[in-house]
């Protein structure tokens, strides 16, 4: 991550920027007895993305010092929990000083204030305040987070409205103290981690796997282990046994990592080389449970157990195959190519009509109609294309214009989960 202090002649015109973006007094009736400056407290950074910022604790407001810093961003970047904790307090509403806003009380008994938190449909200004845009999903009073979860979006609610999107963000001790965050967020661990895919699990709740190959259960997913690969980024994608109680993890390099029920199903029938290099691009796991397939970057499929032949399309020496996908017969499958190109094998349903972006890498997700013969597929900017009888999104899709989405999975009652590089998920 980048953080560029602003100059000060910057730092000046953001000071005045920010004049009206400051909060009148900590929230929830947790008061500050006084403010403390040049202390630091371990968190991890709270928005997992590029920001900008300053030292701007104290600085002269309304009738009151700054109470915090303002980390100047772009709308809906993840902000993330600075540390193990509880929400102890949210305000989903957009009106007042600080708009929408959470706190956090952390299990070592430090307080963190999220403010103006986003309030708007993403890729406008509207202040519709939309619920899925506000908080990470889940994330309530109540909510136990861990230290880099993603909790909430960045956005400009509140007296913020006039201003560039940013967190408000405050550090307060135990005793209700608020300390200068500058030399916290100085020292603060950043994430590392992109968002890879998204799988439902058919007993309820999801999952989410990130780079470093942690398996996040969401919704009351049960969670049966995962791989640990730090920062290198290894973890790359990910399946569900049918039966909702194990899953296989795949890493770059061709590894694989079963879990649950995965163990006994699929750990004799192993058959994906290590290839050694980061080139494995996708997993799926057939119907039955009783046999599994991993794609490569060029086009190879390395099937296993009941699994079909997959389609023929190579590239080798291009890195341009990004998702696999079984047909509900288990008797063919789909290849889908970064530019949109879909290949088929067995009984999978062939059309001319797909979606296609010649030589432009967006396309990132197929995910085969749950009957019947067709398929949906996910671009990069939140588009999905359907095909065939696959089902078409209840509330529309989430364009936003930029590369941002990663990975996709049909939940059911016309419902799609998306993940997104962060591995920030949303329902559509």
């Amino acid at each position: 991550m980048r953080i560029s202090p602003l100059s000060s002649r910057l730092l000046r015109r953001a000071a005045t920027a920010a004049l009206a973006a400051s909060v009148l007094a900590p929230f929830a009736g947790h008061v500050a007895p006084a403010m403390a400056a040049g202390e630091s407290h371990p968190i991890v950074f709270p928005v997992d993305g590029p920001v900008r910022y300053t030292d701007d604790f104290g600085a002269p407001r309304v009738g009151h010092p700054h109470m915090g810093n303002d980390l100047m961003g772009t709308k809906l970047e993840r902000e993330v929990a600075a540390s193990d904790g509880v929400i102890s307090w949210v305000q989903d509403g957009s009106s007042g000083n600080g708009g929408v806003m959470l706190k956090l009380q952390g299990d070592d008994g430090w307080w963190y204030y999220y403010i103006h938190i986003n309030n708007d449909t993403p890729g406008t200004d509207d202040g519709a305040n939309p619920a899925q845009w506000r908080f990470a999903p889940g994330i309530q009073a109540g909510s136990r987070v861990s230290a880099g979860q993603f909790i909430a979006y960045m956005g400009d609610s509140g007296d913020a409205e006039t201003t560039a999107p940013h967190l408000h963000f405050e550090v307060h001790r135990p005793d209700g103290t608020a300390i200068d965050p500058y030399w916290s967020l100085q020292a603060a661990r950043h994430l590392t981690v992109t968002g890879r895919t998204v799988a439902v699990n058919p007993l309820g709740g999801y999952y989410v796997l990130t780079s470093d190959g942690t398996v996040h259960s969401i919704g009351g997913a049960t969670n049966y282990g995962y791989p640990s690969f730090g920062s290198g980024g290894a973890g790359r994608a990910m399946a569900v046994m049918p039966d909702g109680k194990g899953y296989a993890v795949v890493d770059s390099l061709g590894g694989m990592h079963l879990y649950g029920s995965a163990v006994a199903a699929l750990g004799n029938i192993i058959t994906t080389p290590y290839l050694g290099v980061d080139i494995v691009r996708a997993i799926a796991i057939t119907p039955s449970g009783k046999g599994y397939g991993v794609l490569d970057g060029f086009g190879r499929t390395f099937m296993a157990g009941d699994a079909p032949s997959g389609p023929t399309a190579r590239w080798m020496g291009w890195d341009i195959a990004r998702s696999l996908a079984f047909t509900a017969t288990g008797k063919g499958a789909y290849v889908l190519d970064g530019f949109g190109g879909v290949h088929t094998s067995g009984d999978a349903f062939v059309t001319p009509n797909y979606s296609y972006w010649l030589n432009w890498d967006i396309a990132r997700t197929i995910v085969a109609a749950p009957t019947g013969d067709g398929y949906a597929v996910l671009d990069g900017f939140g588009g999905i294309h359907i095909r065939g009888t696959a089902v078409n999104p209840t509330v529309g899709g989430s364009w936003v214009g930029f590369d941002r989405w990663a990975g996709m999975a049909y939940a059911g009652n016309g419902h799609y989960l998306m993940v997104d590089k962060l591995g920030g998920s949303a329902r559509f």
